[in-house]
Parts: C-alpha cells; sequence; structure tokens
C-alpha cells in the first residue's frame, strides 16, 4: 500500500495514527509528519514500513530517483511518549530540518534504517529535551548519525553508522541545566562546542 503525502500531516494530541506493515510513506517536496499524538509504525522484517521521497519507487519495485533533502522530517513533539516505530526505513528527508528524525519526547525506534538526510549539519536523528530508545539503528548518508542538545539522555543500543560524514552523535556545546548521561559504546560522542558543568549538575 503506498500513501502519498501531498501536504504536511499533524497527528493531534490524543490521536493514534497507525501505520501497517508494508506500507510506503511517499513525501512531496518539503513535506513532513508532525505528531503530538501517537504513531504506531511497526513493521517487521519482511514487510518494512518506508517513509521515503516521491520520487523513490524502489519499494514498490520501481525506479529510485531521489536524491537527500526531498523531504522533510518525522516531527515527534512533547506529549508524544508512546509512539513507536519499528521495522521501518526513514531516508530522503531533512530539508529545512535540523534531523530527518525529530524527538523531543521519550519515543522509541527500533530495528530501523535512517539513512540519506539532507547535507551539512542535519542529522540521521536530532535529539531535543528528550530521552528516547534507540535500539538495533543503522545509520548511512547523512551529514552525522545523530545530533542532540544537553539537556537530553537517550538510551542508544545496538546502533552501527557508516557512510556519515560523522559517524557519531554530535553534540551542542552550552552549559547542563539538569544531570545527563552519557551511555552508549556504539558511537562516538563529537563536541561541537564548549561545554560547561556547572557545580549543581552532573554530567555521568
Amino acid at each position: 500500500e503506498v500513501q502519498h503525502i501531498t501536504g504536511n500531516v499533524h497527528v493531534p494530541a490524543g490521536k493514534t495514527l497507525t501505520i501497517e506493515p508494508g506500507t510506503v510513506i511517499q513525501f512531496n517536496y518539503r513535506m513532513k509528519l508532525t505528531v503530538d499524538g501517537t504513531l504506531d509504525a511497526t513493521g517487521t522484517s519482511s514487510e518494512q514500513i518506508f517513509f521515503t521521497s516521491y520520487r523513490d519507487n524502489s519499494p514498490l519495485g520501481g525506479t529510485d530517483n531521489a536524491a537527500a533533502g526531498d523531504w522533510r522530517a518525522l516531527e515527534f513533539n512533547v506529549g508524544s511518549d508512546a509512539s513507536h516505530l519499528e521495522n521501518v526505513v526513514v531516508r530522503y528527508g531533512g530539508n529545512g530540518s535540523t534531523g530527518e528524525i525529530v524527538i523531543a519526547s521519550d519515543i522509541s525506534i527500533v530495528d530501523s534504517t535512517v539513512s540519506d538526510s539532507n547535507s551539512f549539519l542535519v542529522a540521521g536523528v536530532r535529539i531535543n529535551s528528550s530521552n528516547p530508545t534507540l535500539t538495533n539503528l543503522s545509520f548511512q548518508n547523512n551529514y552525522t548519525a545523530a545530533s542532540m542538545d544537553l539537556a537530553s539522555s537517550p538510551t542508544i543500543h545496538g546502533v552501527s553508522a557508516s557512510s556519515n560524514t560523522i559517524n557519531g552523535i554530535l553534540i551542542d556545546g552550552g552549559s547542563l541545566t539538569n544531570d545527563v548521561t552519557w551511555n552508549t559504546a556504539d558511537l562516538v560522542y563529537v563536541v561541537n562546542g564548549t561545554i560547561t558543568v556547572p557545580q549543581t549538575r552532573t554530567l555521568t
């Protein structure tokens, strides 16, 4: 099944958008999906869910004429914590965004691939003031695999990064406003500016 997105889509608070295994979501130029409620995109290993460009017909057996930055992003706002992505492929996004997937809540992403985001400074996954769980992800052909601010403590297990300009997590500079933990051995942490740990805060 193909869903061709020609305008921005919004999932309001209190509502759930469920995407069935094997579904292909094709976004027109610079379009995005914003979630204030819940997105349940649970595919299987044999029926992955694709979030991709309107020019990418390869999941359907056709041609792939897409390029990085053809569409914008999946954006998870505060309150979308129940959202879950599993066995999904997200690619060719990032236009006008800080990431192909932008997370500001404690969502979970499992067994998925994030690739081909728009070029300079655009992450595969951008994390803002939140603690998502990322498990068994593959990051490919992004500027940086992931990036995050100093208020975030994501849980990251079993991820891999290849052919990104930065095969790691790009960390914003600044001063800690809360206690945070950096705890993954799978990705290198790349400090992108001076970080200050005030007397009342702890960086673990």
